[in-house]
């Protein structure tokens, strides 16, 4: 049914601008679809226009839609604490757990005297150390079922 349809036979595109009117209208972006909808990130909160012109074979088309202002609010989705998940979260805990309780025994307790630079620099390779062994666990189990 697609196939019979006439902007389909003539490839025509629609170009999406999407303009933020906060002090100064800024353009935020400018898309090209071969669709009658776009689906847009909005930056940040704020009064947001629209407007739609058709193009064919590198012509506009004389008439262009605008929308009305609309308004995007805060999303409370996508917030700083909803970037990390719970099981993210434990495993940066225990991970840190193990590495603060494994570098103090082993660099800090049972040392007669603790403050040259050589135990901070081996506390310093160690950290990074435990970091790139985190880092590369998870690894190992994507690696291994590819064999």
């Amino acid at each position: 049914m697609l196939g019979n349809n006439f902007l389909f036979k003539h490839k025509a595109t629609y170009v999406w601008t999407l303009v933020w009117d906060g002090k100064t209208s800024k353009t935020v972006t400018e898309q090209r679809t071969n669709e009658p909808r776009v689906i847009q990130y909005a930056p940040q909160p704020g009064q947001y226009c629209m407007t739609v012109t058709l193009e064919c074979g590198g012509i506009t088309a004389s008439n262009r839609v605008d929308s009305e202002p609309f308004t995007i609010k805060e999303s409370s989705e996508y917030g700083v604490l909803s970037i990390f998940r719970f099981t993210e979260m434990a495993a940066l805990g225990i991970a840190t757990l193990f590495a603060v309780v494994s570098g103090l025994a082993t660099y800090y307790f049972g040392e007669a005297a603790f403050g040259s630079i050589t135990d901070y620099v081996s506390l310093f390779v160690w950290g990074a150390g435990v970091d790139q062994t985190k880092n590369f666990l998870p690894q190992l189990g994507k690696m291994s079922g590819t064999a």
